[in-house]
């Protein structure tokens, strides 16, 4: 702990030292040195507020993040409803060509069905013409 202003090549040592910036290395020692004894400290004197009233959450709040963990669970489930409304050969080949991190040619599932490669992709085009309309409403 360094009392007062830190000389710039202990702000680069101690930066270099944490894996911080250099403005986080000066930032922590201008704390360390400041006299605040709590968070529960009025900010002024004829007010009733706290420091820690005027500390800002960095990152996304719990109420931001419930929000979208609602949003995503209702896109899940609609998207399973809309899927269950295609046939077994259409949710396949969505799966194979749209679900897998690599997605199967239309040449192999040509030969799984016994179709063209073309026929192929206009079931799969069909297909997601159902789901999009389906996630819709």
């Amino acid at each position: 702990l360094y009392q007062g202003q830190l000389p710039i090549n202990e702000v680069e040592l101690i930066a270099n030292e944490l894996g911080v910036s250099k403005r986080n290395a000066k930032e922590m020692n201008d704390r360390f040195n400041n006299d605040i004894e709590s968070l529960n400290t009025n900010v002024y004197l004829d007010e009733d507020v706290e420091l820690i009233d005027t500390i800002v959450e960095q990152g996304i709040n719990q109420e931001t993040m419930l929000i979208e963990a609602q949003e995503q669970n209702y896109k899940r489930e609609k998207f399973k409803q809309a899927f269950a409304l295609l046939n077994e050969r259409e949710q396949d080949i969505i799966q194979e060509r749209r679900l897998k991190e690599k997605a199967t040619t239309l040449e192999v599932l040509s030969q799984k069905y016994k179709i063209s490669g073309e026929a192929v992709r206009q079931i799969e085009k069909k297909a997601m013409d159902k789901l999009q309309i389906a996630v819709q409403y």
